[in-house]
């Protein structure tokens, strides 16, 4: 790990494993999202030069393969559904067209190094554009979430659009035949700067785990919350490194990634992080870290330098 022991407490206290690194090898891959099929963590990135496919990068601790995804399109967010053998992928294409890319998991796994993956089906969530407002920046769904058989799909709403435009979520039902309900529940995103969302249940009660990220200079927050009536509830708020990204359940720790290890960001952030890392749910869970941050005005301390903070984000 990247920064020192006495920052980022809560990362410390929970911290399980490195599960395996992000190989991404002076390429120009950004890491987007991170599921697990059995014991192999699936990373999705694309090409921020858009010259090259985006890949999966298929890894255990002591070994990784690339899989090429079958476009050059701006993929996101990735969820695995165990029961389908379906990996969902989240993409924005070509105008800006958004989508879901429906992988078998098996081929995926199969896959040989450095070869393509075809598409199994291509699903379009926002065909009525009920979900993501064409008018807001990020607009299109980027990450994804699997709880039992439904599939949480959201989108990326940035802090200085959050007044015009606020993050939805949609809840879908995976069915046998590996397609998406037609129906779905809609909830409001109380959030801006969304990376993911996962689930865990703990003690009889759900919990929604956030994560957002704010840039390359300022802390990344992971927002604890229950839905109750259909709205998202704050319980927590923890503090993690900058350039937070997708974050996913494996074997009861909570499996994050930062696209900090990216080579457009490496040298500049303030923390570069290019694991896949375990830390610990029933800690993370308890551990409650400072709510003063991203406030108007204030100076928060990195590494002995202030960063100050323009605008006000609602944390």
């Amino acid at each position: 790990m990247n920064f020192f022991k006495n920052e980022y407490q809560s990362f410390n206290d929970t911290f399980v494993m490195n599960y395996c690194n992000i190989p991404l090898d002076g390429t120009f891959y950004v890491p987007q999202g991170v599921c697990f099929i059995n014991n192999y963590a699936i990373i999705s990135c694309y090409d921020y030069k858009k010259l090259n496919n985006s890949v999966l990068f298929v890894c255990t601790k002591d070994s990784h393969k690339t899989v090429y995804l079958d476009g050059k399109m701006h993929c996101g967010g990735i969820a695995y559904h165990e029961k389908s053998d379906s990996l969902f992928v989240t993409g924005v294409g070509i105008d800006n067209k958004s989508f879901i890319n429906r992988y078998c998991g098996k081929k995926v796994i199969d896959a040989k190094d450095l070869s393509t993956v075809t598409v199994e089906e291509i699903i379009c969530v926002d065909t009525d554009n009920s979900l993501y407002s064409t008018a807001a920046k990020h607009s299109s769904p980027s990450y994804l979430s699997i709880y039992k058989d439904n599939l949480y799909v959201g989108n990326y709403i940035d802090y200085s659009l959050s007044k015009k435009h606020k993050g939805i979520i949609k809840k879908y039902k995976i069915l046998s035949d590996c397609s998406l309900s037609k129906s779905y529940d809609t909830y409001l995103n109380p959030y801006s700067n969304t990376q993911g969302i996962c689930i865990y249940e703990y003690y009889g009660n759900l919990y929604y785990i956030f994560s957002r990220s704010f840039g390359r200079k300022n802390n990344s927050l992971l927002n604890i919350c229950t839905l109750e009536e259909g709205e998202f509830k704050t319980k927590n708020t923890i503090v993690l490194p900058s350039m937070l990204e997708q974050v996913n359940i494996h074997n009861n720790n909570l499996a994050v990634i930062f696209e900090s290890c990216a080579r457009c960001y490496s040298k500049t952030c303030i923390s570069n992080n290019s694991y896949v890392y375990l830390l610990n749910l029933k800690k993370l869970l308890k551990i409650n870290d400072t709510k003063e941050c991203f406030y108007k005005g204030s100076n928060i301390l990195f590494r002995a330098r202030s960063v100050e903070i323009t605008g006000k984000l609602d944390i």
